[in-house]
């Protein structure tokens, strides 16, 4: 009955110090410190709430210094400095006393959340206790440099906002968004009379389509990448230029209080302010004195006073008509370009 307990005793007394040992050596790792520089610590990111990394200590038996042999007795971590706010470190044995001829480990933990992103730089201050037949007892202090834990950011993206159709001509456009932080945007366009999207990949807030069709109306909308999802856009949509005017239909003058324009004439920027009846997306064209449409955009007006600009600079000198569709009707006027 004596023998059963005490070897009852004596296996849970190993049962309870595994349990408290707060890290494993690295059985892999056979001199020096692991990981090596190359390797360094795993770099986690701001949103995780946990991290914990284990450093293994393999303490030679032995050195050779100016012709003698001194022995490890051991070798004492004395402090830590540079961990991210909030991080500890523990040892195994919990001393931090590592002896001769021997592995020991160190366990670094803590909560990347709260500490914030960086690159935290880790010193660790040492004192290797030697032992000599002559020379007797010696101490030697040093200091690890190289280690480092790398907390990167991670960027809450949302959906692009801002998309904006400019530099539209017959075959040609520019489509922009908004910056959402993302490390990819994938841009979908389509003849709004198609079914079929188009896909494009990039890393850029804006984007130029080249061989449209002429006088055509697209489709487009963008989403943005993130590590932490996929953010999708409304759809908009956007007209070629190159469409040609029904030579019966009229050109009026609207009523100046709705559709007003300057400088006219005008070089190179237009300013327009428009009262309009609805809050809707409208297309707004530029059409010279023989029809032709030379610039096509769409502008979300609000119900009431709208004011935008419209860059000219690329027209040729002449007269032109501007015109405001708002789904019901259409306003005009008339303008120079100098």
């Amino acid at each position: 009955m004596k023998r059963f307990l005490s070897t009852t005793i004596f296996g849970l007394l190993i049962t309870l110090i595994s349990y408290a040992q707060p890290c494993t050596v690295d059985a892999s790792c056979t001199s020096g410190i692991c990981p090596d520089s190359i390797t360094n610590l795993p770099v986690t990111a701001d949103n995780v709430t946990s991290y914990s990394t284990t450093v293994t200590v393999v303490v030679p038996k032995d050195t050779t210094d100016s012709g003698f042999t001194l022995k490890y007795k051991n070798i004492t971590l004395n402090s830590v400095s540079g961990l991210p706010p909030g991080f500890t470190y523990t040892c195994n044995p919990a001393t931090c006393v590592f002896p001769g001829n021997a592995k020991s480990c160190i366990k670094i933990s803590g909560n990347p959340s709260t500490a914030g992103a960086g690159t935290y730089n880790i010193t660790a201050y040492v004192t290797a206790k030697l032992t000599h037949w002559l020379l007797g007892t010696i101490y030697v202090e040093d200091s690890v440099t190289y280690l480092r834990i790398q907390i990167d950011p991670v960027v809450i993206c949302e959906n692009p906002m801002g998309l904006t159709s400019t530099d539209i001509t017959a075959t040609a456009a520019t489509l922009n968004w908004s910056d959402e932080g993302a490390t990819n945007y994938k841009l979908k366009y389509r003849l709004s009379t198609s079914t079929i999207w188009t896909t494009v990949n990039t890393t850029s807030t804006s984007y130029t389509l080249t061989g449209l069709s002429v006088c055509t109306q697209y489709k487009w909308n963008v989403t943005a990448i993130c590590p932490t999802g996929n953010f999708k856009s409304g759809t908009k949509t956007f007209n070629t230029t190159g469409c040609r005017l029904s030579d019966s239909e009229t050109f009026v003058d609207t009523d100046e209080d709705l559709l007003m324009i300057h400088p006219n004439p005008a070089k190179e920027n237009l300013f327009v302010n428009y009262i309009s009846s609805y809050e809707k997306e409208q297309q707004v064209m530029i059409v010279d004195m023989n029809g032709r449409i030379m610039m096509s955009e769409m502008h979300v007006m609000f119900e009431g006073e709208n004011n935008f600009e419209l860059q000219i600079n690329n027209l040729t000198p002449g007269i032109y008509l501007l015109k405001v569709f708002d789904g019901a009707g259409e306003y005009i006027t008339k303008f120079v370009k100098e």
